[in-house]
């Protein structure tokens, strides 16, 4: 997986007016993310610009809102499931939950068990 460049996620952002500011401190964070967690948070940023969904104007916080692991729904998990991807039970804040091995390792979750 490659990473993602940090222009593509400012050009999906695209902060307007006093918010521009803050590309070096956004530039710097994404930098700190792994590749997985770039992916997922590019995914989320992107899907919820499509959906027309609010994503904070600050770009900094637009990252930081949405810098979280995603789990699956069971409609979800079947449909990763038969598209070949490894799915895994995980602890996370005091549940058990399924999301992708890839979810797993960009946020050192709790690894319970795999999902078959």
């Amino acid at each position: 997986m490659e990473p993602l460049s940090f222009e593509k996620l400012w050009q999906l952002l695209a902060p307007e007016g006093e918010f521009c500011r803050r590309r070096n401190a956004c530039e710097k964070r994404w930098e700190s993310f792994s590749v997985q967690r770039q992916h997922a948070i590019y995914r989320i940023l992107e899907t919820k610009k499509r959906n027309g969904d609010y994503v904070s104007p600050n770009p900094y916080f637009a990252l930081d809102d949405n810098d979280r692991p995603v789990f699956l729904s069971g409609s979800e998990q079947d449909r990763v499931h038969a598209a070949g991807i490894p799915l895994v039970m995980v602890h996370y804040h005091g549940r058990f939950l399924v999301c992708t091995r890839d979810t797993m390792n960009a946020y050192a979750l709790d690894y319970i068990r795999d999902v078959i």
